[in-house]
């Protein structure tokens, strides 16, 4: 790194599991299926705290206003999750 660039301080899982406030299994688990930037120092896992921050950034969603309407299909899909299912509106409770 000659060109003048630092070397930022790496995140072990245990301080960035704090960071975040998940447990450290968590944050293997996201390693694992490759959900979570990383490096491996000496066989350490190790986190960069900008790689995070950009990850985080790209996996943010965006926050509704308070009173904003769901769209229709939302409201279409919500109400075909919350109705009875066909089974259970025909069943008479007799045999």
């Amino acid at each position: 790194m000659s060109d003048g660039a630092t070397v930022p301080k790496l995140l072990s899982v245990p301080e960035l599991a704090e960071r975040l406030g998940v447990s450290p299994d968590t944050l293997y688990t996201w390693r694992a299926r490759g959900r979570l930037p990383h490096v491996k120092v000496g066989g350490r896992l190790l986190f960069d705290p900008r790689a995070i921050t950009a990850w985080l950034d790209d996996h943010a969603k965006p926050v509704r206003p308070a009173g904003e309407r769901l769209g229709r299909e939302r409201r279409r899909r919500r109400a075909r999750r919350d109705a009875p299912t066909v089974a259970a509106a025909n069943h008479t409770g007799k045999e």
